[in-house]
């Protein structure tokens, strides 16, 4: 008789895939086998492709375990900005929010997305206009007080500094 010997995998909620195009096609495969999963042979590709999942996951942690305090602070301050991207918001705030200090912050979003917190936050909110340029008609200044704007204007200076076109030349050219 066979006796398999069982073990851990810890795998972190936060990660970057060291080969993102082999873990999608690795997916893209297990999707495809679903339909004839009743198969005893597709049952057994399906189990090869799921360690193989594992492996990749396995691969990426390990090369995290350094950078994944870091990457995690990087990503809770995206995720708390794009929540809250409708609000007033400082950077003391989001320390206070995330119990990192607004300096550390500030260099692990620059290390992870190349920029700081309240430019992350900008360019967060317009594209946020963007879908709202495309999908409403609403006008340039409720747009901009959606979107997390005091002023009109500086939306809309901040809008063409970022895109190149202003948002009204924005809604036209998509409509």
């Amino acid at each position: 008789m066979y006796n398999a010997r069982t073990f851990s995998l810890r795998l972190s909620q936060y990660m970057t895939l060291l080969q993102p195009a082999r873990m999608e096609e690795l997916l893209a495969q297990l999707e495809l086998l679903k339909v004839n999963a009743h198969l005893d042979a597709v049952r057994f590709k399906q189990q090869m492709l799921f360690q193989e999942v594992l492996l990749q996951l396995s691969a990426s942690v390990h090369r995290e375990r350094s950078a994944s305090q870091s990457t995690a602070c990087a990503e809770q301050a995206a995720s708390f900005l794009r929540a809250h991207y409708r609000e007033e918001i400082t950077i003391g705030m989001l320390g206070d929010c995330l119990n990192f200090h607004p300096v550390y912050i500030a260099r692990c979003m620059n290390r992870e997305y190349g920029c700081s917190p309240m430019e992350y936050l900008l360019r967060y909110r317009i594209e946020q206009s963007k879908l709202l340029l495309m999908q409403t008609s609403f006008p340039i200044a409720r747009i901009a007080e959606e979107v997390g704007f005091n002023q009109a204007p500086y939306f809309s200076s901040s809008f063409m500094k970022l895109e190149g076109i202003s948002p009204r030349q924005y809604r036209q050219r998509f409509s």
